[in-house]
């Protein structure tokens, strides 16, 4: 980006010194030098300095020589002549200064960040204690979930936010795990062993009989951003799709409730996507604001990379307001295709590679959400529709062994309100969700949350949830899914730094 503009700084009184002996030593440069005296007898030594004293100060006020005083003047006279012309000095002193004030609030100023605003890490962290209850035929046990207490290590995100203009920033995302670690190794299968990633550190001092966990990153987005004005914003890169609520603000210390909704954790929308979109707010009527997205994008695939012609189209937009309260009304939508990509060597000679595509589908999906803060009182609501249709033969494998998922259509939504007493920073809230899943554990899962969070400072909490789990199907199906409930208490101490 150019430069647009420079900026005129002076720095204390010195800078205002140097500039008046430079200005006094042109303008002395300027005058004629002194004529010789031709050999004239010269005055007493006292007399010879008071004039040298006269000429100096005459010189720098560029006053006529006929004004000077007479060498035979008396010393009274001679020190208010020296007086008046130091006066004189010093009101033209403060006319370079006033001057140089003046041309320095006319200057164009340079719209640059501080050094130590143009790159920024920060983050959060949370951990805390779970307690789950599921049943004995429960499909949860398949992957992870236990019914002993347990202390969880949750996030640890750190932001690299990097400004090096106002119109560009570079922000990366990343989450640190300690995954595999625990994990289960083959949840769709009959065996159901964790995993441990507990190795010996052969490179430590300990002289490689030491021994250490060792974990993975999860990027969570990386993107580049060019803002050249508020109603017209360019993102590319790895970001956060943007639709509803819960999906970009999706930090710990941002939220209420600390278990996302089920559309947000089965990604009926992808939650992160690779491409590029451009966004803004426009102002339309005040005190609304009317803020948009549109993006295309490789779409949802099992690796970054699209193997497909076929991209992702989406967008978003939202009327927002400050007055007479804080509230938002937004609409989202995408619409693309997927595939899973496998290469084939079909022949040698001509060397040849085929691609063939196990699993195809095309998805289209809309959301809606609307939040409002009524003062101490916070409500969110959001809620989504997607459709998944398979093509012919590119079912993807089903959720038990040998089965295949049928195309669908599912939908959830939720509805939350939070009250912050008027003291110590209590948080009281509720948290209902109901879900269309179509899944082994019934086509549909209402849950109940409940859930108190205290607010310690603005960088600390204790969050608090309980939630009961019930999974059953509308109509008199003959299924009974009971056996699938469970309930879960957590909590979580949270920091952002």
């Amino acid at each position: 980006m150019a430069l647009r503009s420079t900026r005129l700084r002076v720095f204390g009184s010195e800078a205002y010194a140097v500039l008046f002996i430079l200005a006094m030593a042109a303008k002395a440069h300027g005058q004629e030098e002194p004529v010789p005296n031709g050999g004239a007898p010269s005055a007493p030594p006292e007399e010879q300095a008071d004039t040298a004293a006269d000429e100096a100060g005459a010189a720098a006020s560029g006053e006529p020589r006929a004004a000077r005083p007479e060498a035979g003047s008396s010393l009274a006279e001679r020190l208010d002549e020296q007086q008046r012309r130091l006066d004189a000095q010093h009101a033209e002193l403060e006319q370079l200064r006033s001057e140089l004030e003046v041309a320095a609030s006319l200057a164009p100023q340079v719209e640059s960040a501080p050094s130590e605003d143009r790159f920024r890490v920060y983050g959060f962290m949370d951990a805390g204690l779970r307690k789950q209850w599921w049943g004995h035929h429960a499909y949860f046990h398949s992957i992870g979930a236990s019914n002993a207490p347990t202390f969880v290590f949750g996030n640890l995100n750190l932001y690299f936010d990097s400004r090096p203009t106002p119109d560009w920033r570079g922000l990366a995302e990343i989450r640190f795990t300690s995954y595999p670690d625990g994990t289960i190794a083959n949840p769709t299968g009959t065996s159901f062993e964790r995993q441990s990633t507990l190795v010996f550190d052969i490179d430590g001092s300990s002289g490689s009989w030491g021994q250490v966990r060792y974990g993975s990153i999860v990027l969570e987005r990386a993107h580049i951003d060019w803002t050249p004005a508020d109603w017209f914003q360019v993102t590319t890169g790895y970001w956060l799709t943007p639709y509803g609520i819960w999906n970009v603000d999706h930090g710990t210390p941002t939220l209420i409730s600390l278990m996302p909704p089920q559309f947000v954790v089965m990604e009926e929308f992808p939650a992160r996507q690779l491409g590029i979109q451009i966004h803004g707010v426009i102002g339309v009527q005040p005190p609304w604001d009317l803020a948009y997205h549109a993006y295309i994008s490789n779409g949802r695939y099992a690796t970054l990379q699209d193997p497909t012609p076929d991209k992702m189209l989406g967008g978003r937009l939202a009327l927002q307001s400050l007055l007479p309260f804080p509230m938002a009304f937004g609409g989202s939508f995408f619409s693309g295709e997927n595939a899973t990509e496998q290469r084939q060597l079909t022949s040698a000679s001509p060397f040849t590679v085929d691609s063939v595509f196990p699993v195809d589908y095309k998805e289209f999906g809309f959301a809606a959400d609307a939040s409002a803060d009524f003062g101490r009182l916070r409500i969110r609501t959001e809620g989504v529709f997607t459709r998944r249709n398979y093509r012919p033969g590119k079912h993807a494998p089903g959720w038990y062994p040998g089965t295949l998922m049928p195309s669908t259509t599912r939908w959830g939504f939720y509805a939350l309100a939070a009250y912050q007493l008027p003291w110590a920073g209590i948080e009281p809230y509720l948290f209902y969700e109901l879900e269309r899943l179509l899944n082994i554990v019934g086509d549909n899962a209402a849950l109940y949350s409940a859930g108190l969070n205290f607010h310690f400072t603005e960088a600390a909490q204790l969050k608090t949830q309980f939630t009961y789990a019930h999974f059953f199907d509308f109509g008199d199906t003959g299924h009974d899914h009971s056996d699938q409930d469970g309930k879960v208490v957590d909590a979580r101490l949270v920091v952002a730094f």
